[in-house]
Parts: C-alpha cells; structure tokens; sequence
C-alpha cells in the first residue's frame, strides 16, 4: 500500500491517439487517461536493476496506484506534471508484484514541454 502522504504531485497521464483532419491527413495528439496523485523521484531513487543486478535505469520514477484507468499504460505513453508542468515519456511500466495496487513508471524527463 502507498502512504497518502507519499503521493504529493497531481499528474495527468496521457496515450498518444491519432485522428484525421478535415483533408484526411493523420493528426497525432494525447489522450488524458486519468489524472492521479503520484510520487516523483528522480536520479538514484530512480534507479531500476536488471536480473543480474546492474543497474539499467536511472531517470525519474513515477509511483502511482494502480486502478483500470490506468492498467493500459506502456511505454511510448506520458505523464505530465500538472504543477509543473513537466513532461516525462514512460520507458517502462511496473504492476509491483503483479497485485494490481501499485504502478511503477521508469520515465524520462523531456528536455523541453
């Protein structure tokens, strides 16, 4: 279970979605998925190891309760930092333990919004 007290960022998660404009051209937009309370951390406490123990990540990771609005997140999805405004691209998606209760995203912070 997630403290309440961890989760202290409002963040809006996002899937990429593509339409097509009034001359039939192919548009690409985000989705809002859901907008969820997260905790953020970034550098070392990002860290994700690979079976044989290397590190293998460190970028910034985004903790967040699990729910079905949320279980279709992948990678190629984004989560935007609705205080801040900060954008960071979803590497990698975590069901912790497969208990459906918590996600973990292993993100990269986008250099500019």
């Amino acid at each position: 279970m997630i403290p309440a007290g961890t989760l202290k960022h409002k963040v809006t998660l996002e899937q990429q979605s593509a339409t097509k404009d009034a001359t039939g051209q192919r548009v690409n937009s985000w989705a809002t998925l859901a907008t969820v309370r997260a905790s953020i951390k970034t550098g070392k406490g990002a860290e994700k190891k690979s079976a044989s123990g290397e590190v293998e990540f460190a970028g910034v990771l985004i903790v967040i309760r699990y729910s079905s609005a949320v279980s279709v997140l992948n990678s190629g999805d984004r989560v935007t930092d609705a205080n801040k405004g900060t954008i960071y691209d979803i590497d990698s998606v975590v069901n912790v333990n497969e208990e459906n209760r918590i996600l973990q995203l292993y993100c990269i912070e986008k250099s500019n919004a």
